[in-house]
């Protein structure tokens, strides 16, 4: 089974940290940075703003930090599940 690659962007020192040691705790998932092949889950800060678009470039959805899917109690598991996209 292939590893998810995660990308961690723009959080400070500390809580990437936080983040990395769960990342690497999991066998199913690797840290890569930003700039190489497309990764499946990006992890920024809720006052970002994202602007996904589809494979074909035609269509893009903007979201927000007021717009969410899912608000989850964090706690390592719950981080892994939801980089995992199992959680939410």
């Amino acid at each position: 089974m292939a590893s998810a690659r995660i990308v961690l962007v723009g959080m400070p020192r500390m809580l990437r940290d936080l983040i990395a040691g769960v990342v690497e705790s999991q066998t199913d998932m690797q840290l890569v940075e930003p700039g190489g092949d497309a990764p499946d889950t990006i992890v920024v800060p809720s006052s970002a703003r994202l602007v996904a678009l589809d494979e074909d470039g035609a269509r893009a959805s903007v979201y927000r930090r007021h717009e969410r899917e899912a608000v989850v109690e964090l706690t390592p598991e719950a981080l892994a599940k939801l980089l995992a996209g199992d959680g939410g």
